[in-house]
């Protein structure tokens, strides 16, 4: 029987062949027809192969409707998504920086547990709620154990007035030390862990899993420091510059 060779990979394939046996390509109008049955995934714009009901790149469902047209993804503006990634990360900073500012003396002072809430929000349409509680424990041979639970609540409203939310949880188990009139963190990837319990917005999760969350672990690990302002039997209160921001929170005694 003739033969020819694949133009693909050069193996030896039937003359009468549509797709080469061993490197699986399609040759001439069959191949045409082929890439015409592929569509994009709308989660993550990959070439999947149509009639799928989730992605095998991306792992998102979707519905058999989207087979036929790929819906509009919603409009976000790049300056938009700048903005949210932004205030959260701000956000998220709080949450695992808390204390830094003392002499030695105030070691004992600063042991103990406190709670905090704040928000912050933009002219941009992004609010982000965080709330959660922090303890510090008697230091040993200069360093002292250091927990932290948080929540974060973030509220998006787009250009069309359409609203987001996502909700985020924050552990972090790590230890800490007093030199100057600084805090130390010694964090490292594996004490922190931050999960998504909550969102409305598949595009916007994607964004903030993708980018956002792996930017603030390796932020923990590097802006490990703060300033203290005030440090008293009532409440700590903080300054922190992160990211060119200057942040100040206050947090109650339990």
């Amino acid at each position: 029987m003739n033969t020819k060779k694949c133009p693909y990979c050069s193996e030896e394939i039937l003359i009468v062949a549509k797709k080469c046996k061993h490197c699986g390509e399609w040759f001439g109008n069959v191949a045409t027809e082929v890439q015409k049955r592929m569509m994009e995934c709308p989660f993550c714009s990959e070439k999947i192969e149509e009639g799928l009901d989730i992605c095998p790149v991306c792992k998102e469902p979707f519905a058999k409707e989207q087979e036929k047209k790929v819906p509009e993804k919603k409009k976000r503006t790049v300056w938009k998504i700048l903005s949210i990634i932004a205030i959260a990360w701000i956000a998220l900073a709080i949450v695992v920086n808390i204390a830094k500012s003392f002499s030695g003396k105030y070691e004992e002072k600063i042991v103990g547990s406190y709670s905090y809430t704040k928000t912050e929000d933009s002219e941009d349409g992004v609010f982000v709620t965080i709330n959660g509680k922090c303890r510090f424990g008697k230091i040993f041979n200069e360093y002292g154990a250091y927990k932290n639970s948080g929540t974060m609540i973030m509220t998006v409203i787009d250009d069309d007035g359409d609203k987001s939310t996502l909700k985020y949880k924050l552990e972090v188990n790590a230890k800490y030390k007093i030199k100057d009139k600084y805090i130390i963190y010694d964090i490292k990837p594996e004490d922190i862990e931050i999960t998504q319990t909550y969102s409305d917005d598949r595009e916007l999760s994607k964004i903030m899993r993708d980018h956002f969350i792996p930017q603030v672990k390796h932020d923990m690990v590097v802006e490990n420091r703060e300033k203290i302002l005030e440090l008293n039997d009532k409440y700590l209160k903080t300054e922190e510059e992160y990211n060119g921001e200057t942040i100040t929170m206050t947090y109650i005694r339990q």
